[in-house]
């Protein structure tokens, strides 16, 4: 692997609204919509305590660890064990996660615009496209958010004002519409 020198914060930024908005799209928004309907939008106000939470706990353990790897510092503190643990729980979250972003990418494609193209070519190139990334090294994902990021941002508002006619904000209100809370 080639050692390539840190992205920019800028370019890390860039990396993390694509990364985010992404997995947003793909995992979190039809989970939503499916499961809570009409009061999907909701849920984001009733995540934002947890999501601090979240982030304040990240931070904490950033100012404990400083700059050493997390698996590094959990093997120091707890042993070889909670360490190889956490490893492979993370090693098995990202697969899975690049799994299912792999499936419904490709799925996309070939119902949006390669209906004839084989899932199987598709996803290799996809597959290859993605190790190159990795080999070449953070920075060069970097810059390749940077260069995406505009254009899917650019997309995404071409998207929203186009389909403005087709919205019905009526179905944003009431509250709650499919019913109430469990408690």
């Amino acid at each position: 692997m080639i050692r390539s020198p840190k992205p920019t914060k800028l370019q890390a930024i860039m990396t993390l609204m694509l990364a985010i908005g992404i997995t947003n799209h793909v995992f979190i928004i039809p989970a939503l919509l499916q499961i809570a309907k009409r009061d999907a939008w909701f849920s984001v106000l009733l995540a934002a305590v947890p999501f601090g939470l979240m982030i304040g706990l990240i931070g904490f353990v950033s100012s404990r660890i400083g700059t050493q790897p997390l698996p590094e510092w959990i093997r120091q503190r707890m042993g070889r064990i909670p360490a190889i643990l956490f490893q492979s729980l993370i090693t098995v979250f990202f697969f899975i996660t690049a799994w299912f972003s792999l499936f419904d990418t490709v799925m996309w494609m070939k119902v949006t615009f390669l209906p004839y193209t084989p899932v199987l070519a598709t996803s290799l190139i996809l597959t290859l496209l993605c190790l190159v990334g990795a080999l070449k090294g953070m920075k060069t994902i970097a810059i390749t958010s940077g260069i995406l990021l505009p254009f899917v941002v650019l997309l995404g508002f071409y998207v929203a004002i186009v389909n403005v006619e087709l919205k019905d904000y009526s179905l944003l209100f009431p509250f709650w519409s499919t019913g109430g809370p469990p408690f």
